[in-house]
């Protein structure tokens, strides 16, 4: 909190929301705050989705940043990740760099190995429109001001581009411009950590803001440094997760965008080589000592996803036909 409230460019405010506000635990934690840019927001229900459509409903400003409660950003962060959206219009989305805290235990060692969240080093970006000449020399610059030699270049596309996702960043850095989140719908409540999907809530809108048209950037410059699970069962929950929100998000598309199945198709095999080789890009740098057990618990993660959201889905639901037939209004 300390380093939100400090940012060498202030905050217009900051949107704490308390997802379980009867504990008073949020409440009690800031009481010693003394700032009129911070709101407490209560979410009685439970989930990491709904805690940001709070937010994100109660935001005044153009742009939205996201960060979470087990990540410290660094003073400089919410300039680095707001002044991309300086450079072009059609930026919708901007997301950064995301380090380890500490590695002091050999789990947060693991989960470096299993592919941690840092996306390079180099600021990136994807278009789906021919990306100008102009906008490319703005970025650049932008990331010769963050201290990087290179300039910005495409953003990689993997084989299952962009239904995954996974290239454009992580949700706990990240940053939108509000009417373009609100517009997509904003965080899906089927979706992420309080639900039986565990995860993937941010992969999806990342890749909505995307499939609208917009252009996303990767700023490595806008640094957040985060608290890697310290104890192997925590570490294996969170793996898992992983796995059940990847081909969560996934089944989404398939069911909400049916048209998009075939696309995903015929970057099925290609997807399994992947997950599966040992020589992947997304297995290379786990070492001989990387437990197998967290190899095959992703596993289990991504073949129960699909389920999971369907259960999920239709749990929102019955949720939402309840609230509407107690509504006294």
């Amino acid at each position: 909190m300390t380093s939100l409230l400090n940012q060498d460019q202030p905050l217009d405010e900051l949107i704490v929301v308390d997802n379980d506000p009867t504990s008073h635990g949020v409440s009690q934690r800031l009481a010693g705050i003394d700032d009129t840019r911070l709101r407490i927001l209560p979410e009685p229900r439970l989930g990491a989705s709904h805690a940001r459509n709070t937010g994100l409903a109660n935001v005044r400003t153009p742009l939205v940043a996201f960060v979470d409660d087990d990540a410290v950003p660094d003073l400089d962060w919410a300039r680095r990740i707001t002044e991309v959206f300086d450079c072009d219009e059609r930026i919708q989305c901007v997301t950064g760099l995301v380090v380890p805290l500490s590695l002091e235990t050999v789990e947060q060692v693991w989960f470096e190995e299993f592919n941690g969240f840092e996306k390079g080093y180099r600021l990136a970006v994807w278009s789906p429109d021919r990306l100008d000449v102009a906008l490319q020399d703005r970025l650049s610059t932008l990331a010769h001001e963050a201290g990087s030699p290179s300039p910005a270049v495409t953003g990689r596309r993997g084989v299952a581009f962009p239904y995954t996702a996974a290239e454009f960043g992580s949700g706990n850095s990240m940053a939108f411009r509000t009417s373009a989140l609100r517009a997509i719908g904003g965080f899906d409540p089927a979706l992420g950590p309080g639900t039986s999907t565990c995860a993937g809530e941010d992969l999806d809108v990342f890749r909505a803001i995307y499939l609208s048209g917009g252009t996303m950037v990767y700023q490595p410059g806008a640094v957040v440094r985060h608290h890697h699970r310290r104890d192997y069962g925590h570490l294996r929950q969170q793996v898992y997760a992983y796995g059940t929100g990847l081909t969560a998000h996934m089944t989404k598309l398939v069911v909400t965008r049916p048209a998009r199945l075939p696309h995903l198709l015929t970057r099925a095999p290609a997807s399994i080589r992947v997950l599966l080789s040992p020589r992947s890009e997304k297995n290379a740098g786990k070492s001989p000592f990387f437990p197998a057990d967290l190899t095959r618990t992703e596993l289990r993660g991504i073949i129960r996803g699909p389920w999971a959201y369907l259960r999920s889905r239709r749990a929102i639901r019955r949720a939402e036909r309840s609230a509407t037939h107690t509504d006294p209004s």
